[in-house]
């Protein structure tokens, strides 16, 4: 037997004793299709969803971000894009200025300016994303949020609470178009001008159907 062939057979005993090793986070396919409809049915009632300390962080006046960080932090919450659709903010007055009116969310739909569940368990964010002079970063002044969970809704409405929003009226049907109740929050003055901004929460709630919109106001027209 010559060294090649000796050589060669060692390569082979080396090879047949190599463990296969199973990749981290493999899953047969079958089994991945099943893992997935079961996360979808879960992050429909999932109270860790997009919450009110999130969505509060996010319309700070200074917060400023891009289209990038929606894509990531909706994807991580499960909640994959419905509709994102340009357009200029600003058009009515002559601007220039463009903005994204932005879906996310399962078992929801966002068209003709009317935000709708279309399964019995969802969970679902609309807002408006306007950018700024940079057109490449921007902010997002308000979301609205709606909902079947009945958990989520809880810890939404406690969590206003520990933030010191307070009740302060009815919401007149005749100019949002329902019924709901209005809380409010002081926020530091805007510099240079005389205007009280404040954090609000417009709760259009009904039982078993949780509609929210939770925003900043800075009193000064965009």
């Amino acid at each position: 037997m010559n060294q090649k062939t000796i050589l060669m057979g060692l390569v082979l005993m080396l090879t047949a004793c190599v463990p296969t090793v199973k990749q981290q986070g493999y899953v047969p396919q079958d089994e991945a299709v099943e893992e997935q409809t079961v996360t979808d049915s879960v992050a429909t009632i999932d109270s860790t969803l997009f919450t009110y300390a999130m969505a509060m962080e996010i319309v700070q006046p200074k917060y400023k971000c891009d289209e990038k960080f929606f894509a990531s932090l909706f994807g991580d919450l499960g909640l994959p894009m419905q509709l994102a659709e340009r357009y200029i903010s600003d058009a009515d007055w002559g601007g220039e200025n463009p903005a994204i009116s932005y879906c996310w969310g399962n078992g929801v739909k966002y068209e003709d300016y009317k935000f709708t569940p279309t399964s019995d368990q969802y969970f679902g964010t609309h807002f408006n994303f306007f950018f700024d002079d940079s057109r490449k970063t921007g902010r997002v002044t308000s979301f609205t949020i709606i909902t079947s969970s009945t958990t989520w809704y809880e810890q939404f409405m406690k969590d206003l609470k520990a933030d010191d929003l307070k009740y302060v009226s009815i919401v007149d049907p005749d100019v949002y178009g329902k019924k709901g109740k209005m809380y409010h929050k002081k926020a530091d003055p805007v510099e240079g001008t005389t205007e009280q901004p404040f954090y609000y929460v417009y709760d259009f709630s009904l039982e078993g159907a949780y509609d929210v919109e939770i925003g900043y106001d800075g009193g000064i027209d965009m």
